[in-house]
């Protein structure tokens, strides 16, 4: 029992000194803004985590341009360049949300694919690459889900979005030792 105490204390205190070392995902829209037809979006892992899928979410893009609708995907993806030595799957939930679901998306891998969004009512319409401008994208990956949007980058020639590493947080991981010391505890009181 004493063993397991020192083990579960060991532990927390361990837990507490872990280094966090985050890594990005990046998702880029090269530009320039005005650009229209094919528009392209590219993801970089730089991350210690595999990317299992990515979802872009166009709802918010309407306020980004004020007075013009969402977005909405015009048939699928195009100029697919899947991860290497990996798949990329495209899937449509509705006409504003759609994304893929990866296998082998590793760390040092990038993705990219070109698409023609438009406007509901419209498929002729010609949008721009700073249209995209607030699209919500979800990463799920093998460390957990993790989001940000599309924001002019700083040389205002694209968008980007860096999203952090789904990492837990010191806290987090001090509150496991923490548990698991209490479990350590609630185990001797009925020994």
């Amino acid at each position: 029992m004493r063993l397991l105490k020192a083990l579960a204390a060991g532990l927390a205190l361990g837990l507490l000194s872990l280094p966090v070392s985050a890594g990005v995902f990046t998702i880029t829209s090269p530009g320039p803004l005005d650009s229209q037809f094919p528009i392209t979006i590219q993801i970089d892992n730089a991350d210690g985590f595999d990317l299992l899928k990515a979802t872009f979410d166009l709802s918010g893009t309407e306020a980004a341009a004020p007075g013009i609708q969402p977005l909405i995907i015009d048939g699928d993806p195009f100029n697919i360049v899947g991860p290497p030595g990996g798949t990329a799957t495209f899937f449509s939930i509705s006409d504003t949300v759609f994304g893929f679901n990866f296998t082998g998306f590793n760390n040092g891998e990038t993705f990219s694919f070109d698409w023609d969004p438009d406007i509901a009512g419209d498929t002729l319409y010609g949008a721009e690459v700073i249209e995209q401008l607030g699209m919500l994208i979800t990463l799920n990956t093998a460390g957990g889900a993790v989001g940000g949007t599309l924001e002019v980058d700083s040389d205002q020639s694209g968008l980007i979005a860096i999203i952090q590493s789904p990492v837990p947080e010191p806290a987090s991981l001090a509150l496991l030792g923490a548990a698991l010391a209490g479990l350590a505890f609630a185990r001797r009181s009925l020994s």
